[in-house]
């Protein structure tokens, strides 16, 4: 499976890659991918080759890591030179061979479901932290400080399926990221979105409705691209 969570990985494979261009962006299965991306973001596909390609060794090496964008605020940095000061990401991905395969509603669901399996002995937040602000941000600030992954409210949509959740990298000094991975359904083919950003202390809680808003614009954004 695509683990699309090596969001602190990624940064440090980024400053070991040497300063290679990549090729053009990749297509796949016919679809146009020509996306405007929310408002806020930069297409770094191009721009940012080494993160690029750090984030296809890291983040997705059994997958085709499509697209790839930044936070206005992050492109800066990187442009800057700074690229050990950018902690959020967002990348447009699919799985490996998958081109020709069609894809319903019901397939999409089952896609849901299965990906639930790679949150097996994650932590569930309670829902009634879900709901209150401060309980959220206590829970994941308590939970990242001991290493404990956690798992947050799913992402439901018309053409999109998939969860928020809180990944711990490293036991000794544990790296804490917010992620939301969603299987978005673009035609009859599935693609996947993951939002991604480093807990800020001390309001982890802002990241994670960072995470699920912006998987779930750019989920919208694939799937209007297409109908054009």
């Amino acid at each position: 499976m695509m683990r699309a969570c090596a969001a602190p990985f990624v940064l440090l494979a980024l400053l070991l890659l040497p300063h290679a261009a990549l090729g053009g962006a990749p297509a796949y299965g016919g679809l146009k991918l020509d996306i405007r991306p929310p408002v806020g973001f930069a297409d770094a596909t191009q721009t940012a080759p080494r993160l690029f390609q750090a984030t296809q060794d890291e983040a997705v090496p059994d997958g085709v890591l499509l697209r790839l964008y930044l936070p206005d605020d992050d492109a800066q940095r990187y442009a800057e030179g700074r690229p050990e000061e950018v902690t959020r990401q967002v990348s447009l991905y699919a799985v490996k061979d998958g081109e020709n395969q069609a894809w319903d509603r019901k397939a999409l669901e089952l896609m849901a479901r299965s990906l639930e399996g790679a949150w097996a002995g994650y932590e569930a937040v309670p829902d009634e932290a879900l709901k209150d602000w401060t309980a959220l941000n206590s829970a994941l600030l308590e939970a990242g400080g001991a290493g404990t992954p956690l798992l947050l409210e799913p992402i439901h949509s018309e053409h999109a399926e998939g969860r928020v959740f809180m990944q711990v990298f490293g036991t000794d000094a544990p790296v804490a990221a917010l992620m939301a991975t969603c299987a978005v359904l673009v035609n009859d083919r599935v693609l996947f979105v993951t939002a991604s950003s480093l807990i800020s202390d001390p309001f982890p809680a802002d990241d994670a409705a960072w995470v699920k808003a912006s998987a779930e614009a750019f989920a919208e954004a694939l799937v209007s691209a297409e109908k054009k």
